[in-house]
């Protein structure tokens, strides 16, 4: 029990990341399915993709901030923090919106 102690307290930054950008991913597939389910699949993959993902990187910016990384930033260096989070997740929702209407 000791090393399995050991094992995440050396790696907690790491397990935690895997841990909650899965469920984070989790998060995505149920709200696109969900709104697939309601609005349909047009809407889905549309302003439903693009809503899902804005709902997922909020919660990856918070389980980020909290959980993994700890952070105890304020003020404006929470801004810039959040700014270059939120500028890379949204390149990644680009492509994803793209993949989403090309396919």
């Amino acid at each position: 029990m000791e090393k399995l102690r050991a094992f995440i307290k050396k790696y907690y930054e790491g397990l935690a990341y895997l841990f909650f950008g899965g469920l984070a991913t989790l998060l995505n597939l149920v709200l696109f399915a969900v709104f697939q389910a309601v609005l349909g699949t047009g809407f889905a993959t549309g302003i439903g993709n693009v809503l899902d993902n804005i709902i997922c990187i909020l919660f990856a910016y918070w389980t980020n901030r909290t959980f993994v990384f700890r952070s105890k930033t304020q003020g404006k260096a929470m801004a810039r923090e959040f700014g270059a989070f939120v500028t890379c997740r949204l390149g990644t929702m680009l492509l994803d919106t793209a993949i989403m209407l090309v396919l």
